[in-house]
């Protein structure tokens, strides 16, 4: 009998995703297979795994039910790198119907329109955010349909491990455990060095973002959204006297030269927060390098992004980190012009707490936890 991690993945194997989901570091120790179901639940973006991994492609229900079926005398742990939404309903249901271990990273959650307190207002923000009322209506149908299966027909996680104080609210398992936002571990292994002159622009390849297909949200025209940061960024730099340095979205295209031959890091964003003098965001969970960092941070937003998800977004980022109000970057030096606020501790450490690290296990490494109950799986005889 083998023991094999499985995991279960959108198809967008790159190397950001290897690391932070600690495939890397796991694959050292036991055999690891991705088994990529994007064909299943709709995504059309796949990153080839550069790792020795064995990579299946699941592209349909049955093909899924015939590798476990060949797996069936093996003890398998599944990772699911797919969280539960609509889409892959079928996948959760075919592993519950399968009894198999799952295991999930419960992370990255965010001030966004999605988690407000009240449900009113939830759906409120999923109206505003949506192109049409018959998008809202099919999206809202495919919502509550989910959670009505979910609560009859689909097995709870086996463990969780759960990162900041906010993914312990939303948490659907058997066991939990308290562990910290991957990039805190980023955070933690960056040098710290001497702070310089230049600002970091974090890139989330808004054009591009697989969430716009996903949840139906409003698609942003390229051209116009990248002249409009680059005009603002020639401006920024002028008044700041800094140069702007893009940390690069893993999905965005290298080929292309999206912003007017600035420096582009990929993989990187914890040593450039680290030493930069100010970030700039729309809104994305690199923010917590910022946080971590205790970086000022300017919040922007274009004409696109009026009456938006994003812009909504944007916004609870912005309050829940007492910055400045979101910046128009149409109106530099038009309507008005940009400052930069201090910091306030207590807004980002609050932050960090909610979002990014475990107070409980605020000195532990999250591999090591993740590790020891993996460890603890595999060596019971009971599963």
């Amino acid at each position: 009998m083998s023991k094999k991690i499985i995991v279960i993945s959108n198809g967008n194997n790159n190397l950001n995703f290897l690391k932070h989901w600690f495939i890397k570091d796991l694959s050292k120790k036991y055999l690891v297979e991705i088994w990529n179901v994007d064909k299943i639940i709709g995504f059309d973006r796949v990153h080839k795994c550069s790792l020795n991994i064995k990579s299946r492609k699941i592209q349909t229900i049955l093909k899924l039910k015939k590798e476990l079926e060949k797996n069936k005398n093996n003890k398998l742990l599944f990772i699911m790198a797919v969280s539960y939404f609509y889409n892959s309903i079928g996948v959760y249901y075919t592993l519950t119907k399968y009894s198999k271990f799952l295991v999930f990273l419960n992370w990255g959650y965010l001030p966004s329109p999605s988690s407000e307190k009240s449900i009113i207002k939830r759906v409120r923000n999923l109206y505003k955010s949506l192109p049409n009322p018959i998008t809202f209506i099919e999206k809202f149908f495919k919502i509550t349909i989910a959670k009505i299966i979910r609560a009859v027909l689909i097995k709870k996680y086996d463990l969780s491990f759960n990162a900041g104080s906010e993914a312990k609210k939303y948490n659907y398992a058997k066991k939990n455990f308290a562990i910290h936002l991957c990039d805190y571990d980023d955070f933690l292994e960056s040098k710290n060095l001497k702070k310089k002159n230049f600002t970091v622009f974090l890139d989330i390849d808004l054009p591009n973002a697989i969430d716009t297909k996903i949840l139906g949200l409003k698609k942003y025209e390229a051209n116009y959204y990248y002249s409009s940061l680059n005009e603002f960024f020639d401006k920024f730099e002028k008044k700041f006297q800094t140069k702007i340095i893009i940390a690069g979205h893993p999905n965005t295209k290298k080929t292309h030269d999206f912003f007017n031959k600035r420096k582009i890091f990929y993989n990187k964003t914890a040593q450039l927060v680290k030493k930069c003098k100010y970030v700039i965001s729309h809104h994305s969970t690199s923010v917590s390098y910022a946080v971590l960092s205790y970086k000022p941070i300017i919040f922007i937003y274009n004409k696109q992004m009026n009456d938006t998800y994003e812009k909504k977004e944007i916004e609870n980022f912005s309050k829940s980190l007492n910055r400045d109000n979101p910046f128009l970057i149409e109106d530099f030096n038009k309507k008005k012009m940009i400052s930069v606020k201090k910091i306030s501790k207590r807004a980002y450490n609050n932050f960090k707490y909610r979002y990014i690290v475990s107070e409980s296990v605020k000195n532990k490494i999250s591999f090591k936890i993740i590790e020891e109950k993996i460890n603890l799986f595999f060596s019971s005889k009971d599963n």
